[in-house]
């Protein structure tokens, strides 16, 4: 506690602060957990990416590497790198699109299927430790938060890459 006030700037700095230790809250509770998180994921000889690949399959069922990709916010490379090697693991298949010979679906396999039941249990008692500090409306409130946040940067993203796309564009037309 003492830590945390010799870090509060004077009152007049305290707007231009808030941003940087909103920052650092954020980045120390991401750290602490995405280690644990990875320490369960090594458990089951899985990184932490490979482990939300399964955990996202498992929630909104087969999708294309793309969605994958998008999803686990990993690169296309990444995302085909991480499906191949759970695939060579028997933990999720590609499945065939009906009506498209070409496109693929990412699927988890019974055997992923299993192996994420037996995975995610240990990861959820280390969240419940983590929230246990907090009450039930706290927790309801901090997930609200989080995922205005989520909405705000998803935005900002969305934002920056048609910025983007039009300084490329125009750039292309002046050449």
């Amino acid at each position: 506690m003492a830590d945390r006030k010799r870090e509060d700037p004077p009152p007049e700095r305290e707007a231009g602060a808030l941003p940087l230790k909103l920052w650092r809250a954020l980045d120390r509770a991401h750290a602490a957990l995405a280690a644990a998180a990875g320490e369960q994921a090594a458990r089951h000889g899985l990184s932490i990416a490979e482990l939300e690949v399964l955990d996202t399959l498992r929630r909104k069922g087969p999708l294309s590497v793309g969605q994958v990709q998008r999803r686990v916010r990993v690169s296309s490379g990444g995302a085909t790198y991480l499906v191949s090697r759970l695939e060579a693991r028997g933990l999720l298949e590609r499945r065939a699109v009906a009506g498209d010979r070409r496109a693929r679906l990412a699927a988890l396999t019974p055997a992923g299927e299993a192996f994420v039941a037996a995975a995610q249990p240990g990861l959820g008692d280390r969240l419940r430790r983590a929230l246990s500090g907090m009450g039930k409306k706290d927790r309801r409130a901090l997930l609200e938060l989080l995922q205005a946040l989520e909405d705000s940067c998803v935005a900002d993203e969305h934002r920056d890459a048609e910025q983007r796309a039009e300084r490329t564009a125009a750039e292309r037309s002046r050449h």
